[in-house]
């Protein structure tokens, strides 16, 4: 193991300090990547909730006999949209009236 250690004291404050550097850069990666990953989320929950307003929106404007074509229309690239005679949410399950209201 000795073998592979510099023997001089700059070369093993060198290499220590390279070694420092790289868990540094690692760590700095991790956290970048992790915020990316929460960035991207963000990005498209964002604009998937912005949809199913504008579609909801759309649909209660819509003269009923139209209301089936404008959810059909809407109804691609991986969203489904339905009107349904009820809620599939319980009452007490994550509902907040403030926030149904608006």
């Amino acid at each position: 193991m000795r073998r592979f250690l510099p023997s001089s004291l700059m070369a093993q404050v060198a290499l220590l300090i390279g070694a420092a550097l790289l868990v540094a850069q690692l760590a700095n990666f991790a956290l970048v990547l992790n915020e990316r990953e929460k960035l991207s989320l963000a990005q498209n929950l964002g604009p998937a909730i912005a949809r199913y307003a504008s579609v909801a929106a759309d649909v209660t404007q819509a003269a009923p006999e139209f209301r089936g074509a404008v959810i059909e229309d809407n109804s691609r690239r991986g969203a489904t949209f339905a009107v349904e005679p009820r809620s599939s949410v319980a009452p007490g399950d994550f509902r907040d009236g403030d926030v149904e209201a608006r």
